[in-house]
């Protein structure tokens, strides 16, 4: 089974990627999405959080996502620490996605990465980079809620600690209509086909 990751920088399409990849039955999960589970749902993963991060919980003793990303992305050492709570338990159920994908006989899954690695590269076959230019990523995250200040903290963060271009194996620019995501998607699995049928 090939094991695509779809990476790409903050407000790129990645979301939009991977729902069209489900709607063309492939198989797939969102790693940020388990993350975001397991912050919002008490566990060992959301205790452990609530634990070293005291200050991002609110009265209710749930974790505010919105404080926590003020701290994590204000200091890397607090980001390295949440990464090391969360991590393992987001890729522990990744692992256990792709044994289900490999025990149905699936040929290629895809997995939205948010924050990806160098590990990146020992879990996957593959990485999709999605790339759209500045002006239309902020425009994309300012409309579904976020603040323009929010998105030039984190989007300043991911270009000064992940290289996607050393990463990516494939690249999709998305800065045009859902028909040309299809297109892009449907020609970059017809080679992958191809070259796993040689």
């Amino acid at each position: 089974m090939h094991k695509v990751a779809v990476i790409g920088p903050l407000g790129s399409g990645k979301s939009e990627i991977v729902r069209i990849c489900s709607e063309m039955d492939f198989p797939t999960v969102s790693a940020d999405h388990i993350a975001k589970m397991l912050l919002e749902l008490p566990g060992i993963a959301h205790d452990d959080v609530v634990q070293a991060f005291p200050g991002a919980v609110d009265d209710r003793g749930r974790i505010d996502r919105h404080r926590l990303a003020q701290d994590v992305f204000h200091d890397h050492d607090h980001l390295k620490l949440l990464e090391s709570i969360i991590h393992p338990h987001v890729w522990q159920i990744v692992t256990s996605f792709f044994m289900e994908c490999e025990n149905k006989n699936e040929e290629i899954c895809f997995v939205e990465v948010s924050a990806p690695d160098d590990s990146i590269k020992t879990r996957f076959d593959e990485m999709w980079c999605v790339t759209a230019s500045h002006a239309i990523r902020e425009q994309r995250c300012v409309e579904r809620g976020m603040t323009a200040e929010d998105f030039a903290l984190r989007n300043d963060f991911q270009e000064s600690h992940i290289d996607f271009e050393d990463l990516s194996s494939r690249t999709i620019v998305n800065e045009g209509s859902k028909e040309d995501l299809v297109h892009a998607i449907q020609s970059m699995c017809s080679d992958l086909a191809e070259i796993r049928g040689q």
